[in-house]
C-alpha cells in the first residue's frame, strides 16, 4: 500500500476517505479510490470490501493536514442528519429507508465518521 504523509488535495482528488486510525504518530486517513455512485452497498464497510475485490481496491494513506486541504477545495454537503446505531435498534432500516428516497447519500456504519467519536 502506497504511504505518504502530506499527499496534496490534488493527489487526492477522486479518492475517498474510508478510515481513520490514531496511533503514536497522529492519525492517518485511508483513502480508497471511490465516487459517490460507488456507493451501493447497505453497509458502508461492504463498498469498501466490494471496491477492494473488484482489482482497483488501492489505498493511500495521508495524515489529518491531507483531509482538510482537499476539504477546502471542494463543494461541501451538509449532512441532512446523523443516524447513530445502538445495538438492535433498527437503525439499519431507517438507513435503507433513506437510500430508497433517491435523493440522499447515506453511510451507514461508516469507520470515518465513528472515529471522530472514538475516545
Amino acid at each position: 500500500m502506497p504511504h505518504s504523509e502530506n499527499m496534496g488535495a490534488r493527489l487526492l482528488d477522486g479518492w475517498l476517505p474510508t478510515d481513520v486510525s490514531f496511533g503514536e504518530t497522529g492519525a492517518v486517513v485511508e483513502w480508497l479510490r471511490l465516487s459517490p455512485a460507488d456507493i451501493t452497498e447497505e453497509l458502508f464497510v461492504q463498498t469498501i470490501r466490494k471496491a477492494r475485490s473488484s482489482g482497483d481496491g488501492s489505498s493511500v494513506h495521508s495524515d489529518l493536514d491531507g483531509l482538510f486541504e482537499l476539504a477546502g477545495t471542494k463543494r461541501t454537503v451538509e449532512p441532512s442528519g446523523l443516524v447513530f446505531d445502538l445495538s438492535h435498534c433498527g437503525a439499519a432500516r431507517v438507513a435503507a429507508a433513506l437510500r430508497k428516497r433517491g435523493n440522499s447519500l447515506v453511510l451507514f456504519n461508516a469507520p470515518v465518521i465513528s472515529a471522530a467519536f472514538r475516545p
